[in-house]
């Protein structure tokens, strides 16, 4: 069963899913919901090559998405490139998939990659 650590740093969060000694991904997420998201942004999602395909990302999406429920959360649909994840196209169904939707906001999303979950407050 995976461990979650949650080790905080400068604005950021980082999430490390852990078995035992052994880091399989993680997931950093930003506070800026005094700026201009409004919210929480998921700056960074990775799974080592290894250990993809096993569930690991959708843990640490709803590990975030249990901690960080006083503001919608972003992420941007675009793959880290090491030549073994995802494209942008899975990606993004696999977010909408897990709940996000398309951010509505033509001036601060004009070309529509942010995707968004959670309720605005304001």
């Amino acid at each position: 069963m995976p461990q979650y650590k949650i080790a905080k740093y400068d604005k950021n969060d980082c999430l490390l899913c852990r078995s035992g000694k052994t880091v399989l991904g993680q997931v950093n997420v930003r506070d800026l919901r005094s700026e201009y998201f409004g919210g929480y942004v998921i700056w960074n999602l990775h799974v080592y090559p290894k250990y993809r395909n096993q569930g690991v990302a959708g843990e640490l999406i709803q590990c975030v998405l249990n901690s960080y429920k006083d503001a919608p959360i972003f992420i941007d649909a675009e793959p880290f490139y090491d030549e073994e994840g995802p494209s942008s196209e899975e990606l993004r169904k696999w977010y909408l998939d897990l709940g996000f939707r398309p951010w509505n906001n033509d001036e601060k999303n004009p070309n529509g990659a942010w995707l968004v979950i959670g309720e605005f407050t304001t």
